[in-house]
């Protein structure tokens, strides 16, 4: 077995210990949803997925990025266990520390200082909008006459 495959274990068992850590409850069927039902929704699921072309493929050219890595979507999944909200450090201390540490190695990779701040998004679009908040907060505009 592969380191990858190895690792992809590693984040089912974790998925495993997060829903026994729900007290015993039944993931699935605690929301009131059918065991069949969500085996056919999530069979369905995968036959849509498996119809989609491969973003590597030759003649794909709708995404201007690389798909995303292997080893990123694993440590992907494994966040998306937990609440991510980084909101409250009594909650969220680690990836409040892991977005930390991204944050410096992206001021250092872009030369600027170690005590450079900023945040993580999932997107452009988030990314600009807090941009523009950040910008308004820090020289708020004159008062309307």
């Amino acid at each position: 077995m592969d380191e990858f495959e190895s690792r992809c274990h590693e984040a089912l068992d974790l998925a495993r210990q997060h829903a026994t850590s729900r007290g015993g409850v039944d993931p699935v069927g605690a929301f009131g949803v059918d065991h069949e039902h969500f085996a056919a929704a999530w069979d369905d699921l995968r036959c849509r997925l498996d119809s989609l072309p491969s973003l590597s493929a030759p003649g794909f050219a709708a995404q201007m990025a690389a798909p995303p890595q292997p080893v990123a979507l694993l440590g992907y999944f494994a966040a998306m266990l937990f609440n991510a909200n980084n909101h409250d450090a009594r909650h969220a201390a680690a990836t409040i520390a892991m977005e930390h540490e991204v944050v410096a190695q992206f001021a250092s990779m872009l030369g600027f200082p170690p005590a450079a701040r900023g945040h993580l998004t999932g997107g452009g679009t988030l990314a600009n909008l807090d941009a523009l908040w950040s910008c308004r907060q820090r020289r708020p505009p004159a008062p309307w006459l």
